[in-house]
């Protein structure tokens, strides 16, 4: 039993490691496209799972800007778009 329990854990490590680096990549593609760069951070976090935080050092490490106000805003509509407030 406990060996079958490893392999699970090592499975799932595995699956996440190539989840990781497979959203690396595509971070790496976005920053060269023309848009905000907040934007490109909720992309990221929105369709793929990558916390804002790890977009924002990995960005930090290469110079680039981040701004959290531009991340804010697509968040706060998807936000309101999934939770509207009930009608009074």
């Amino acid at each position: 039993m406990a060996v079958k329990t490893g392999l699970i854990i090592i499975k799932s490590e595995h699956e996440t490691n190539l989840t990781l680096e497979r959203e690396i990549r595509i971070y790496y593609y976005l920053i060269g496209q023309p848009c905000p760069f907040g934007d490109v951070a909720w992309r990221l976090y929105d369709t793929y799972g990558l916390p804002v935080d790890l977009t924002q050092l990995m960005s930090e490490e290469k110079g680039l800007s981040f701004d959290m106000a531009v991340y804010e805003e697509p968040k706060k509509s998807r936000r309101s778009a999934c939770y509207p407030v009930a009608a009074v």
